[in-house]
C-alpha cells in the first residue's frame, strides 16, 4: 500500500492478552514490528487530532465536537 492510499478496513489496536497487557507482534530479535497501515492511521490521527491526543482503542467511545459547537 502506498503512503498516499488509505484502506477502508479501519484501524484496530492490538488486543489485550490474558495478563491484561497488549499483545504486540515481535520479531526474532525481540524488537516490536509496526504494521505500515497501523503507522499510517496513527500518523493520520495525530495530524487531525493534534499531538496531545492518543489514538483510541477498538470499541472505545469517541466524542466529536464540530469546531464552534462545544460552547
Amino acid at each position: 500500500m502506498a503512503a498516499s492510499e488509505v484502506s477502508i478496513k479501519g484501524y484496530t489496536e492490538p488486543s489485550d492478552g490474558p495478563s491484561g497487557q497488549p499483545e504486540v507482534a515481535k520479531s526474532v530479535s525481540g524488537a516490536v514490528k509496526v504494521d505500515a497501515e497501523t503507522a499510517l492511521y496513527t500518523e493520520l490521527w495525530r495530524a487531525c487530532a493534534g499531538p496531545l491526543v492518543t489514538v483510541p482503542r477498538q470499541k472505545e467511545l469517541v466524542y466529536y465536537f464540530p469546531q464552534g459547537h462545544i460552547e
